[in-house]
């Protein structure tokens, strides 16, 4: 998978920095633009790179933290609509269809086992009706037994 950003992500990274710059005062770090998004702080960074690779976003960096101000936004257009990035829609589907097919694969076996144990405990009922107790009296079992004194 290609590390290749969308239109309508670009658009959110955008957003998300014009809100916080509004909100706060000053440009967000990349973390800060995650939290606001809630989505993971990697994918975001991900993201925020790949904009400032388009020329979008520049990363300003001071002594501890690196922030992120809006460069050109109409650098935005140039890129991909998400419903165009056809490769991902396919890798989808098919991991989609490869899960349904091991769903399928896993419910044939229970299935399977099931019957299998059903044909199984109706051969031990068999046994177990067929089974005849030895017809000579067993007395009492403690006959040899020494009694205490």
């Amino acid at each position: 998978m290609s590390n290749t950003v969308s239109y309508e992500d670009g658009h959110l990274i955008v957003a998300a920095i014009r809100v916080f710059d509004k909100q706060n005062g000053h440009p967000p770090t990349p973390d800060e633009i995650a939290a606001m998004l809630g989505q993971p702080s990697e994918w975001t960074r991900v993201l925020v790179g790949a904009l400032e690779r388009h020329g979008v976003l520049l990363g300003v960096e001071s002594a501890f933290t690196i922030r992120v101000e809006i460069k050109d936004h109409l650098a935005l257009e140039q890129l991909t609509k998400a419903s165009d990035m056809t490769g991902f829609d396919e890798e989808l589907k098919e991991f989609s269809a490869q899960k349904q097919q091991e769903e399928e694969a896993l419910g044939d076996l229970f299935q399977k086992g099931d019957a299998e144990k059903k044909k199984r405990m109706a051969g031990l009922k068999e046994q177990l009706d067929s089974f005849k107790t030895d017809k000579k009296d067993a007395g009492n079992l403690f006959d040899d037994f020494p009694e205490k004194s």
